[in-house]
């Protein structure tokens, strides 16, 4: 019975295991194993007060059984009982002297609890079982610096070193050198851990580090290469150093050494280019070293490794963005990305944004169209989509077709305020339905009153209406909430001011949108 009610656990079905445990403790009420399944049924039954009292019944029935009481110890180490869980383990010592990975569990409980003092006892008793291990001399190195005794940590690694010599405790007195400015120092902990073995990264790699601090940077360079097709070289490592080779603040590498920067970003780009963690600083690197064309190389290539992830994608096609080929950013989406996300909305907009730069409007209102006809239940995308399409309509001189189009969207939403702002502002320009046009725009700014742009549509129709004051108030709120950042808003206001009879107000704005567009011709 406890055989087959194991299987039940190990298919899931605790209910039915419970079930077949308590009959067979009925009829054996000595059999521990009964009851230390039974833990385990309620344990994955999130149940831990019945979890607790079953282990320890089967404890009792067993009290020499190594299983239940280590069992017992993840319990309590998962109920956050840190001092129930120490006593156990204490227990399990004691009958396991022998049993190092008791000792590393309990340590670990101790580092919890930053009773580190007790770590560093149970790591000499480790020790006395064992000998001394580069393991247990980091770990006692590590818990004397925390406790700030970092001369009795650093002696603690020379002792191991002239019993033990080994590259990894070496590097460790490198790095221990070099924090504490010691450069030389660590330089001959680094060479000797070499001697022992000639490729060891880390001590390649720590030399690396104190080139680049000494500002030999053609050295750095060839110490990060000589690690890059070494396998024991944490990726994590390389990936900082791909980054740090990538950042524009560090363009100044790459400018007085490009043959040796780009050597070695052309090699860890061939061990990493299924890695999306080093393409994208790869492709960095390349952008801003001038390499344009090896740029959109990397980002198409991460493409190909992610098929069925669209942000590799994405940076694709921001390359295109960045380097405005606007041309060559539709070809791509339209030949290649539409056929594999045809219902991607990102993707759509950044489409829609390459045909305005190009100023091919009906490309934007058939690619509106085709949006709304993959998202036909989506009503705020529907609502986006006619406003844009009203918006080219306008560009393109059919104003009819524009307002029309404008009508279909508030109709779907009376209160869509980029559209009735948008609607209301054109209206203006052509001077007509002044009524009709503030009503829209004052439920824009019912719904956003420090918007800039819609307080300069409700003011302008306002001086159209020959409403001075009240248009020059909604004028005074746009240039605190970002007007002043928009020449047409500040020529507006210049008029209201003019009509109201302030000259020289009125002169500062217009002299402020001159200056704005000299500085953008320049």
């Amino acid at each position: 019975m406890v055989v087959d009610a194991c299987q039940l656990i190990e298919d899931k079905k605790y209910d039915a295991a419970i079930e077949l445990l308590d009959q067979a403790k009925e009829l054996d009420p000595k059999n521990d194993a009964a009851y230390f399944y039974l833990s385990q049924a309620y344990a994955y039954k999130s149940d831990p007060e019945r979890t607790e009292t079953y282990l320890n019944k089967a404890i009792e029935l067993d009290p020499d059984n190594f299983w239940y009481k280590y069992t017992s110890c993840m319990l309590y180490n998962g109920l956050n009982e840190l001092d129930k869980s120490i006593s156990i383990y204490e227990e399990l010592i004691k009958d396991y002297p022998k049993n190092t990975n008791l000792y590393y569990e309990l340590g670990n409980l101790y580092s919890n609890k930053k009773e580190y003092d007790k770590v560093l006892d149970i790591l000499d008793q480790v020790d006395e079982i064992t000998g001394k291990t580069e393991q247990t001399t980091l770990m006692r190195y590590q818990l004397l610096c925390i406790l700030g005794r970092e001369d009795e940590a650093f002696q603690a690694l020379v002792a191991y070193n002239n019993e033990f010599s080994s590259p990894d405790i070496l590097c460790q007195m490198g790095d221990h050198a070099k924090r504490t400015y010691k450069d030389s120092l660590a330089m001959k902990y680094y060479d000797e851990a070499l001697k022992l073995d000639k490729e060891y990264p880390r001590a390649i790699l720590g030399k690396g580090e104190i080139y680049l601090y000494r500002r030999q940077i053609k050295d750095f360079l060839s110490s990060v290469k000589k690690t890059v097709k070494n396998p024991m070289t944490p990726p994590q490592v390389m990936n900082f150093y791909t980054n740090f080779l990538a950042d524009y603040s560090n363009r100044t590498i790459h400018q007085a050494y490009p043959a040796e920067t780009d050597s070695l970003m052309s090699e860890i780009y061939q061990i990493h280019q299924a890695d999306s963690n080093f393409t994208y600083p790869i492709a960095r690197y390349y952008f801003f070293s001038g390499k344009l064309e090896k740029t959109k190389e990397v980002f198409k290539q991460t493409c190909e490794v992610y098929p069925d992830d669209i942000r590799p994608y994405y940076h694709y096609i921001n390359y295109f963005i960045t380097v405005k080929d606007w041309k060559g950013m539709v070809e791509e989406i339209t030949e290649n990305g539409l056929k594999k996300y045809p219902n991607d909305l990102q993707l759509g907009e950044m489409l829609n944004y390459g045909y305005y730069e190009l100023k091919d409007f009906h490309g934007i209102i058939n690619n509106c169209y085709r949006i709304i006809d993959t998202h036909p239940e989506d009503k705020a995308t529907r609502l986006g989509m006619l406003g844009q399409i009203g918006d080219m309509y306008y560009n393109l001189d059919n104003k009819k077709k524009a307002y029309k189009v404008y009508e279909q969207a508030l109709e779907i939403d009376e209160n869509y305020v980029p559209v009735l702002n948008n609607y209301a502002y054109f209206l203006s320009l052509d001077g007509k339905k002044l009524k009709k046009a503030y009503k829209m725009s004052k439920k824009t700014i019912d719904a956003e009153p420090n918007n800039a742009t819609y307080l300069d549509t409700i003011g302008w129709i306002l001086y159209l209406q020959g409403k001075f004051e009240e248009a020059k108030t909604y004028f005074k709120q746009a240039m605190l909430h970002g007007g002043k950042e928009s020449p047409t808003s500040m020529l507006h206001y210049a008029d209201v001011l003019e009509a109201l009879g302030e000259d020289d107000l009125a002169a500062f704005y217009r002299t402020r949108v001159e200056n704005m567009e000299k500085q953008r011709n320049e």
